[in-house]
């Protein structure tokens, strides 16, 4: 049931727009914006020194940017551990980078280091050719039905992820069923310096992993081919930019990584350097969109227009003799036509009838307790619209 409920909240968090207001005093290419959505999720940080003498099994790392070979080695080996442990790892990066060390099952991914442009407008962020929108991959239900995992809804509906200077990933031609091909770069990109154009084998952007991999508890993987995305000029547009999808994305990331149990502590480390505070930027929920106004069928004034309908109809029927015509005049063939509109109305009415008697039992169950509903707090933390506040 704790995975159904986490997938049902994510696919209602498909539907939830969330925006950050532009911000101002904030380094464009930092990671304010990322860190506060970590800290609206109740998600602390670490150093790396903590998380390498931790004995914690729920850890989350996220590696964004550039790091030394030195540090790399480090990096790695702490990967390694946290997955084998249950954790959950993100690497962004757009450095040419070996990954292989860094997974639990020592797949071959790899990050080429070449920058991406695209040379179709209609792709592009701000009309940016080095900021195009990312493709999703078509939704696997079947997989998603009997895996129960949400990991293929990371990118659906969001169809205005924009990359900033990004790279791209090679993977293995076969991969295992635990990892997942995500998003690709859209059709028109294209190498920055050679202007090689991309074949559609060679655009992945975004792969995930999730599973238990030989060990005794599920970790989770997520590679990304461009940090930049993440950046507060991303998830924060200043103003007179256009708005983006990036934001959500970095929430459902942030989501899917906690996973269940959820994983509280984090050690974010930017270009080689660990975070160490994410309450910088505070990030507050956006009220919900209103349902769309339904008329409600108690309604005195809805009833009286109901019946008033349904009188003119009636006194325009019998002002044209529509009875005695029904019954014995006309031609053959018409008879039947006019019975069943008459029966037609006749149950019109009667729905209408019973749909005000349904609605009405409904109601005097309200106050009845109910001990089998859903705790609403098992849902809040998945149904989630942020807005960058404070900055």
């Amino acid at each position: 049931m704790n995975r159904v409920a986490a997938i049902l909240g994510l696919l209602v968090s498909l539907a939830a727009s969330a925006w950050a207001q532009p911000g101002t005093g904030l380094p464009p290419a930092g990671f304010d914006v990322l860190a506060g959505v970590l800290n609206f999720h109740r998600v602390t940080p670490m150093t790396v020194e903590q998380a390498i003498e931790s004995n914690d099994d729920r850890l989350l790392l996220v590696i964004l940017g550039r790091t030394a070979p030195g540090e790399r080695l480090r990096l790695a080996n702490l990967s390694r551990r946290i997955l084998a442990a249950g954790g959950a790892v993100l690497i962004a990066t757009d450095e040419s980078l070996q990954l292989t060390a860094f997974l639990r099952d020592g797949a071959a991914f790899q990050v080429t280091g070449e920058k991406i442009r695209c040379n179709r407008e209609e792709f592009l962020w701000a009309n940016n050719p080095l900021c195009p929108f990312l493709k999703p991959r078509p939704l696997n239900t079947a997989r998603l039905a009997l895996a129960s995992d949400e990991t293929a809804l990371l990118f659906t509906d969001l169809d205005r992820v924009a990359v900033n200077l990004s790279s791209r990933l090679t993977a293995p031609e076969e991969l295992g069923d635990d990892w997942q091909r995500l998003a690709d770069l859209p059709i028109g990109s294209l190498t920055l310096g050679e202007g090689e154009a991309l074949s559609r084998t060679n655009r992945l952007f975004a792969a995930a992993g999730s599973g238990r991999f030989g060990g005794n508890a599920e970790c989770r993987m997520l590679l990304l081919a461009d940090a930049g995305l993440l950046t507060n000029q991303m998830l924060a547009p200043t103003a007179g930019l256009p708005d983006n999808d990036n934001l959500a994305l970095a929430d459902r990331i942030v989501l899917w990584m906690q996973g269940n149990p959820n994983r509280t502590r984090a050690c974010v480390v930017v270009d080689g350097t660990a975070l160490t505070q994410f309450d910088g930027v505070p990030l507050t929920m956006l009220p919900p969109i209103p349902p769309l106004p339904l008329p409600d069928p108690l309604d005195p004034a809805v009833q009286a227009k109901l019946a008033q309908a349904f009188n003119e109809t009636l006194g325009k029927f019998e002002r044209n003799d529509g009875f005695n015509r029904l019954l014995i005049g006309g031609d053959e063939t018409s008879r039947p036509i006019r019975l069943r509109r008459l029966l037609l109305s006749l149950a019109v009415a009667l729905g209408i009838f019973l749909l005000i008697v349904g609605v009405q039992r409904i109601r005097s169950r309200v106050h009845q307790p109910q001990s089998d509903l859903m705790p609403a707090e098992r849902l809040d933390a998945k149904v989630v619209k942020l807005a960058a506040t404070g900055f």
